[in-house]
């Protein structure tokens, strides 16, 4: 079966994934640079105290690292979700479906949805199965169906009364 427009769509949210990993890469450089400069940016515009700029800038270098570590976990295994559709196809669909949940819980929810929907849409197709019954495959005439059976009961009794005819023949005292 062709899984094309699921195979797309998971290679479009692996893009996506790409440029988000690039955003957490580029944030965490900003952030190892610029931390000093954007606290006292912070404290100039009065609207944060010393503190809490200092306490925005101390959570922000972990977020950041957090942010790219689950970047590059989650496109990892989308390469491996959308290389198995077609493949491993229940495998894959639930390998994106656990990726789909967990980038909407780090906050890539638009990369999620899309591999949510895959999942989804490999979940709900299922391979034909392929008999060698020509065209007739999957008809099921009715009428016939029960000529047949009328014909296997009505063999069934003239059977049965044959038998009965003939033990009352051989043992003319039963009846």
């Amino acid at each position: 079966m062709k899984y094309k427009s699921e195979r797309v769509s998971s290679w479009i949210a692996v893009g996506l994934m790409g440029l988000a990993l690039l955003g957490c890469f580029l944030g965490t450089i900003f952030f190892a640079i610029m931390g000093n400069q954007t606290k006292e940016g912070l404290i100039a515009t009065g609207e944060f105290s010393y503190s809490e700029a200092n306490d925005f800038i101390t959570l922000w270098g972990p977020v950041s690292v957090l942010y790219l570590i689950s970047s590059i976990i989650l496109i990892i295994f989308g390469i491996i979700g959308s290389i198995w559709i077609g493949k491993k196809t229940k495998a894959a669909a639930i390998m994106l479906l656990v990726i789909g949940i967990l980038s909407i819980f780090f906050n890539f929810w638009p990369i999620g949805l899309i591999w949510i929907i895959v999942s989804i849409n490999l979940f709900r197709k299922r391979r034909k199965a392929h008999t060698s019954q020509g065209p007739q495959q999957g008809t099921y005439d009715r009428q016939q169906n029960y000529t047949n059976e009328q014909d296997k009961h009505s063999d069934f009794l003239e059977d049965d009364a044959r038998r009965y005819t003939k033990e009352v023949k051989d043992d003319p005292y039963k009846y």
